[in-house]
C-alpha cells in the first residue's frame, strides 16, 4: 500500500477539487456488492404534456413500470412512495401515458455511481415563446 505524504495528498484533493469545479467527471466509489435501494417519495407535474385533460404520469425502472400514478393537472404533487432494489445503475423514466405513443418526459440514471442520498430531478419541456419551463419535479433517495 503507498503512503501519502502531506503534500502529494494535498495535491491529490487540489486535483480533485479542480475536476470537480472545472465539470469534469471524477469517478465515484461504487458498491457493486449487493442490492441498492430506491425510494421514490414525490412526483410534481408542473406543467401538462396534453393539450387538452390531464396528464397520465408513469415511472420506469429500466424499462419496466414500477408505477402508475392519478391524472395530474399543473402543479399537482403525487405521492408514488415506491421502495424498490436494483444492481449497479439503472435508468428511472418518467413517462406519460397517451392513446398512441406514450410521451418521455424525462429519464436520471441512479446508482451509486451517480450518488447516494435524497436528490431532485427536474425535466424540462419547450413551450413556444417561454423558451424551457419545468414539466415535472421527482424527489429519489439512492442508498444500500
Amino acid at each position: 500500500m503507498k503512503a501519502f505524504t502531506s503534500q502529494s495528498l494535498r495535491r491529490a484533493v487540489a486535483a480533485v477539487c479542480f475536476a470537480a469545479l472545472s465539470g469534469i467527471a471524477v469517478p465515484a466509489q461504487a458498491h457493486h456488492g449487493g442490492a441498492h435501494y430506491l425510494d421514490v417519495p414525490t412526483l410534481t407535474c408542473w406543467t401538462q404534456n396534453d393539450p387538452s385533460g390531464a396528464d397520465e404520469p408513469y415511472l420506469k425502472l429500466n424499462g419496466s413500470r414500477i408505477w402508475t400514478g392519478p391524472d395530474c393537472t399543473p402543479i399537482t404533487t403525487m405521492y408514488p412512495g415506491i421502495t424498490t432494489t436494483f444492481w449497479n445503475q439503472v435508468y428511472l423514466d418518467i413517462m406519460e401515458d397517451d392513446f398512441g405513443n406514450d410521451d418521455f418526459c424525462g429519464s436520471v440514471l441512479v446508482g451509486p455511481q451517480s450518488g447516494w442520498g435524497q436528490q431532485t430531478y427536474y425535466s424540462y419541456k419547450f413551450v413556444s415563446g417561454l423558451g424551457y419551463i419545468i414539466n415535472y419535479q421527482m424527489e429519489y433517495t439512492v442508498y444500500q
